[in-house]
């Protein structure tokens, strides 16, 4: 699964034409969801916002972990 679109610039302060990506990846022997990530993609391929992708959800030895819940 692949999100891909435009940034509004003013709210991400981010160059025009940036790219906002969802992406999730997949163990490639049960097929599970493991990771789910947003990241900015600046038109010259390096990352926006703090340089690096932004997990969002993630699955360590069968415990869901989700951003900003304890």
């Amino acid at each position: 699964m692949t999100v891909n679109n435009h940034p509004s610039p003013a709210a991400s302060a981010e160059p025009k034409c940036t790219r906002s990506q969802i992406l999730a990846y997949h163990d490639p022997d049960s097929g599970e969801r493991i990771v789910l990530l947003h990241q900015y993609r600046r038109p010259d391929g390096n990352f926006g916002g703090k340089g690096k992708p932004d997990p969002k959800v993630i699955l360590i030895n069968g415990i869901l972990h989700v951003a900003g819940e304890p």
